[in-house]
């Protein structure tokens, strides 16, 4: 455990400026308090309600999208990005100045390489602005189809899974995270497994018939505007 939450900081969570500490403990919330008032995703998204009310038109998904995607939701994203880097959730416990202390370090050490290999271009192009831009609009994307334009009636309807192409595994769906009810239903299944408790949960006829599964992402966005399944 403490090897995962060292490796997770260090290369997952810090280097996109929030904290794997902060955002466990807002995910734990998220599956104990899914789709209701006290679900911290869900209140993050209400400062912003009228952007995710569906349906919704073509129109205004994709003037969403477009705004995305060229960083007109910058501010968006920071806010988000500071709610799961908040050290207030974490002041109480054992050794937070360290953390803190080693986390600044770790920026400084970041910065002074950039500097020093005089790559400061790169670093904004290549990192900093597809964080701004098309990070943004994958998680929106990805965002909507774990958990809006659903049922929302049933322990099979309060997320979706969704069977993605190809270009969309590459490109906004690695990790298999497509597969968001199975991840709800079994939070403990790591993610490599998913694919494997997906099929087995399949031979279900039950699940089989009340889950929400979509084809595509592209199938996900025309849910939203009423398209249908």
């Amino acid at each position: 455990r403490r090897v995962n939450a060292v490796v997770s900081e260090l290369f997952l969570a810090w280097p996109l400026f929030i904290t794997t500490q902060t955002y466990r403990g807002s995910h734990f919330a998220h599956h104990r308090h899914v789709n209701t008032e006290k679900d911290p995703d869900l209140v993050r998204k209400q400062r912003f309600a009228s952007e995710w009310e569906f349906p919704t038109s073509w129109g205004a998904l994709v003037r969403l999208l477009v705004k995305d995607v060229l960083g007109l939701h910058t501010s968006q994203l920071v806010s988000d990005f500071d709610d799961m880097s908040d050290q207030k959730a974490t002041t109480k416990k054992p050794g937070v100045d360290a953390y803190v202390a080693a986390r600044m370090l770790y920026y400084l050490l970041v910065l002074s390489a950039v500097t020093y290999f005089r790559i400061w271009p790169m670093f904004l192009l290549l990192w900093v602005v597809p964080i701004l831009t098309w990070l943004k609009m994958i998680m929106r994307v990805r965002s909507i189809a774990e958990h809006f334009a659903i049922e929302n009636d049933h322990v099979y309807t309060q997320s979706r899974t969704t069977l993605p192409s190809f270009f969309e595994r590459v490109f906004v769906a690695p990790r298999h995270v497509n597969f968001h009810l199975e991840h709800h239903l079994y939070p403990s299944v790591p993610f490599f497994r998913l694919p494997q408790l997906h099929a087995l949960l399949m031979r279900d006829p039950i699940f089989q018939s009340r889950a929400h599964v979509t084809s595509t992402y592209w199938g996900v966005l025309r849910e939203c505007v009423g398209s249908g399944r």
